[in-house]
């Protein structure tokens, strides 16, 4: 038993070192709904020159026509610099699945945000920017869920010590 209580020691300092750092997490927070907002707003206007050019010349724009248009809007529209048009088949099994079947014609935005893809499906008007309220939700969890750990592992580990 005595054992058994000295792991549940250690593993109350590691909850305790993963709480410390998903507590830290929630700092980081603010600016990552920040950028997802930025990058929604990119998305956005990105879709709706797409389907205005659609509309006007009956096809899509190419990628000189489309990088035309971002560097048009350097300084007024932060992050659709890095908004690329591709086709829906270009898109990821797992978001393909989420944003459901493009209808003809459509198209797929694309956006690189320096840890991973995320990507707009126009038809659906969905995209794979993280929802603020779930990213605190989901954040807020494992803090209280290591933290609860942390307490709950070192009563254990300190209920024997004082037979």
């Amino acid at each position: 038993m005595r054992t058994l209580r000295k792991l549940a020691a250690a593993a109350s300092f590691v909850a305790l070192l993963l709480t410390l750092l998903f507590a830290s997490q929630l700092a980081l927070v603010p600016h990552t709904v920040e950028n997802g907002a930025l990058i929604s707003r990119a998305f956005s206007a990105s879709a709706a020159f797409i389907k205005s050019f659609q509309a006007a010349n009956r096809r899509l724009p190419n990628d000189d026509e489309f990088a035309t248009w971002k560097a048009q809007q350097k300084g007024v529209l932060p992050m659709v610099e890095g908004v690329k048009l591709t086709s829906p088949n270009n898109l990821p099994l797992d978001a393909q699945e989420v944003f459901g079947a493009a209808p003809a014609g459509s198209f797929a935005l694309s956006l690189w945000r320096g840890e991973w893809h995320e990507h707009y499906a126009p038809w659906s008007q969905e995209s794979t920017v993280d929802n603020p309220a779930g990213l605190y939700a989901s954040t807020i969890g494992l803090v209280l869920i290591a933290g609860f750990s942390t307490v709950a592992l070192w009563k254990f580990a300190k209920s024997g010590s004082a037979s």
